[in-house]
């Protein structure tokens, strides 16, 4: 105010306070000009000014936000992309390995396997599975039998028939002189394959490492990249091979299974025909890097779908265990995709806030008091944005758990069908050439009978998963025999397997207790089902049943592949398999609806376990002792068949 007054004069007061009258000395439009106005206006405009403040802080706050949601939002449907993708070539790798194990079983179910029976039994695999380059049966010929298998090669039509190996011109040339030989002797499709009948796979060197590192180990083995002999363009390969042993020989040492093999079962993969089969689309917006990183000092790269490599910070890579060797696939963006070069939803909220915060502002210069609805709107916001965060993360992991099922669960229907389409097609074969006796057809008929179980099972299982989840089963109590239950359970399991001997010991029971007897059978058969299938090399199993005074106690104890501290927290998690379980079928849901049938009974289950030594399920449900009721105490072992 001084400073006004120096410079005006004492008139500028009456001005500055809203007196209309001018003095002699001041202009007409002094009153006009701007910082006088401003000045006039400073208190109203605090609080306007203070709201600009505030709203355009909210603002940009708003505008980082959705930035950061946008980059969060890229990543993750980048993860997703990059996880489907790396799931359908480690489930198009597992398809593979498996067309293989049929047809080792094939074999080795076999007396003798034509070259007309291998067309027939393979045309099926090969017409699904077009990645596969050829099917082969690769036999193991010594010194003394090939002039024998040449001839008879020769005899099936294939008139140039000879056992051959690469010249130093990279030409194919009689093989020399060696103590055995593992020739290219049935091969489908035959058309495109032609060209490596006969060649010894023992003259190459790669190959031959997986040869015997097959045989030694009598598991499925990866060769490490190669070239195929039947190769035309410039993509690579790998073969699987897979052991075939005698029928019925002892292979548990390394010198049995060099002295008792067969030959392999051979699967020859176009690495590029596998990937693209496996991703479906081949303009994706991924780029994908496939490389053998078996060896350290020697990272092979086996398959690529771009020239030069993206620098974009989102990666995604995983390993998977192929046979022996570790591959590792590596995810990045193409270039132009998955970044965020595009904020016009970031820019039009931020101008929206803007134009909010001036119209708010303007409606606060005229009514100060609606800072508090104001207030109450934006946590309300807040409060439905993270609302639609969380439930769009719920519903990503649904989708997710969803995709698995249905991969794992058509992975485990493929295996007893495979089973049941194989022993079928032998017993057809058998009964039209008149050469079934009564054993053959009951040993199939057996192995049909013992799929047919398998599938009626994980149907169960999986049905009654789902009625759990959906609040729909439920437990019927009365008065049940807990000894009977056992031992109908355990006689039930030692009739499904003749490797494993279930030692079954009961102690004092009550004769009756109130349980769901359905439930008690389902609990224990998954138990004893989980021990025989985990113990694949061990062939006791132990049942133990007791009373500790309100309880009773229940145990089932294995000598198998164990359970790994990792694995332990999550092991009764739906669709959840530990590591110690790669090989084995199986759907993650059994111990799932065991603890909770369990539960129901307000029982508790615990386990103990050591990988490589074994585990031991330990159930407690309690019981109302009734004096009256006489208590059982015997010993019972049901044998089988080891």
């Amino acid at each position: 105010m001084e400073v006004f007054s120096k410079i005006f004069g004492s008139n500028i007061h009456s001005l500055l306070n809203g007196t209309n009258k001018l003095t002699r000395t001041e202009p007409e439009s002094f009153h006009r000009l701007p910082f006088v106005y401003f000045y006039r206006n400073l208190r109203k405009l605090l609080p306007v000014i203070g709201i600009l403040i505030v709203g355009l802080g909210i603002s940009l706050f708003l505008f980082q936000l959705l930035l950061r949601f946008e980059n969060d939002k890229i990543q993750a449907r980048f993860l997703a992309d990059a996880k489907d993708k790396s799931f359908s070539i480690s489930r198009e790798i597992a398809e593979n390995l498996e067309v293989l194990s049929t047809i080792r079983s094939f074999f080795e179910s076999s007396d003798n396997v034509t070259r007309h029976d291998f067309y027939s039994f393979t045309s099926g695999a090969l017409q699904r599975h077009g990645n596969i380059q050829a099917l082969e049966w690769i036999p193991r010929i010594r010194a003394s039998e090939r002039q024998y298998n040449e001839a008879l090669a020769q005899k099936d039509g294939l008139k140039e028939f000879v056992i051959k190996e690469k010249g130093a011109a990279g030409d194919l040339i009689p093989a020399k002189s060696r103590d055995e030989y593992f020739p290219v002797f049935y091969a489908e499709p035959l058309a495109k394959n032609r060209a490596a009948l006969g060649f010894d796979l023992a003259s190459n060197q790669r190959r031959l490492n997986a040869l015997n590192a097959a045989r030694d180990s009598g598991l499925q083995t990866v060769t490490a990249k190669i070239t195929l002999v039947q190769e035309t363009g410039k993509q690579c390969g790998f073969l699987i091979f897979d052991p075939v042993f005698k029928k019925n020989a002892p292979i548990n040492t390394i010198e049995e299974r060099r002295t008792n093999l067969v030959g392999f079962a051979l699967s020859v993969v176009r690495v590029n025909d596998m990937i693209e089969r496996a991703i479906g689309d081949k303009q994706i917006n991924l780029q994908l890097h496939l490389s053998d990183i078996t060896s350290s000092s020697e990272v092979e790269t086996l398959y690529q779908n771009f020239d030069s490599v993206n620098s974009s910070y989102l990666t995604y890579s995983k390993q998977f265990d192929v046979g022996g060797r570790q591959w590792k696939l590596s995810i990045q963006p193409q270039n132009g995709f998955y970044v965020l070069n595009n904020y016009t939803m970031a820019y039009t909220v931020l101008f929206l806030c803007i134009f909010l915060t001036l119209a708010f502002s303007a409606y606060v210069y005229l009514l100060l008091n609606t800072q508090e609805k104001i207030k109450l709107r934006d946590e309300r916001l807040e409060k439905q944005a993270s609302d639609l965060q969380e439930a769009l993360e719920a519903e990503k992991q649904l989708c997710e758990l969803q995709r698995k099922f249905v991969s794992m669960a058509s992975h485990e229907f493929r295996t007893p069908l495979a089973i049941i389409d194989s022993s079928a097609y032998r017993l057809e074969s058998k009964v039209r050439d008149n050469q079934a006796s009564d054993e053959l057809i009951l040993e199939r008929i057996e192995r049909i009978r013992q799929a047919v179980v398998r599938m009626t099972r994980l149907v169960e299982s999986t049905l009654n998963g789902a009625q759990l989840e959906a609040g729909k089963m439920s437990i019927d109590l009365r008065d049940c025999d807990l000894t009977e239950i056992l031992r109908t359970v355990c006689k039930e399991q030692q009739e499904l397997t003749n490797k494993h001997l279930i030692s079954l010991n009961l102690g004092t029971l009550p004769s009756l207790i109130q349980a769901d007897p359905n439930a008690l059978i389902q609990i224990f058969t998954n138990l004893l089902s989980n021990a025989v299938k985990y113990s694949p090399r061990s062939k006791k199993i132990y049942v133990k049943a007791y009373q500790d005074e309100s309880q009773i106690i229940i145990s089932v104890k294995d000598n198998g592949l164990g359970i790994g501290k990792d694995d332990a927290s999550q092991i009764f998690n739906r669709f959840f398999r530990a590591e110690t379980s790669a090989g084995i079928t199986g759907t993650g849901i059994g111990l799932h609806l065991t603890k909770n049938l369990i539960e129901k009974h307000n029982g508790t289950i615990t386990f103990e376990s050591r990988v490589g030594m074994g585990t031991t399920f330990t159930v407690s449900l309690p019981i109302q002792i009734n004096p009256k009721l006489p208590a059982s105490h015997e010993q019972n072992i049901i044998s089988a068949c080891a």
